[in-house]
């Protein structure tokens, strides 16, 4: 019969070994979220920037001044 890979033909970590794997695995995806955390933030600030954009070309397009369609808005 022939033998299969598995956890006996492997050395095992003492449980310091996998404790010490373990930290280093949630350092690196705590760090991995901060940096996604950053990504987001930046992406949804690019967002607003962009409808900002978009009212404001609206607002000149339109030929009012900024003053008169905060008025039209109040008005409603």
């Amino acid at each position: 019969m022939a033998r299969t890979k598995g956890a006996k033909n492997k050395p095992t970590l003492s449980v310091t070994e996998r404790l010490q794997k373990a930290n280093a695995e949630l350092t690196e995806l705590q760090e991995a979220v901060k940096a996604k955390k950053a990504e987001i933030k930046e992406l949804k600030r690019e967002e607003k920037s962009e409808a900002q954009q978009v009212i404001m070309k609206a607002i000149e397009e339109s030929g009012k001044t900024a003053e008169e369609v905060l008025a039209m808005i109040q008005r409603q």
